[in-house]
């Protein structure tokens, strides 16, 4: 059975281990991952869980209510990808975001992510710029946004 929830500091090495797994080149440090929590209540992390076991996790910074916010992090273990998970995290995140009233919605994801990519664009997120080198030298980042509306109309679809 799968399961969502509020991602704790005793999930961390667990977050490390996939992440370091599937982005070996440019994988978040353990210490990002615990400066993430130390800006609580700034930023929102979910796991999503098979029975006791952590799939996947994704995380929010949205510092002010109004502000814009920004998806800092979103991972499912590869022989989960492709079952919704990733939209289901992502659906958590902007639920949050709307929440917290922002705006707009920001991301950063790889240039070849095309399935992450195409998910954010059928949820309204659009590329606004790009970022050379972002994640390591040769691998460039799309800088993507989406407007509060587009948000909302995509969750009741």
């Amino acid at each position: 059975m799968i399961s969502y929830r509020a991602a704790t500091r005793e999930d961390l090495p667990t977050l490390f281990s996939i992440e370091a797994e599937l982005y070996p080149i440019d994988a978040w440090s353990l210490d990002i991952f615990d400066s993430e929590f130390d800006g609580i209540p700034d930023t929102r992390y979910y796991v999503v869980a098979e029975s006791d076991e952590i799939i996947g996790y994704a995380g929010l910074f949205s510092p002010l209510a109004g502000e814009v916010a920004d998806i800092q992090t979103m991972t499912v273990v590869k022989y989960e990808q492709g079952k919704g998970i990733g939209k289901a995290l992502l659906k958590l995140l902007v639920i949050e975001a709307l929440r917290r009233e922002a705006p707009d919605v920001l991301l950063e994801v790889r240039e070849d992510n095309a399935s992450a990519i195409g998910l954010y664009q059928s949820a309204g997120f659009e590329e606004i710029s790009r970022r050379k080198n972002y994640y390591a030298p040769g691998i460039h980042a799309i800088i993507m946004a989406a407007p509060s509306h587009l948000l909302k109309a995509w969750l009741t679809r």
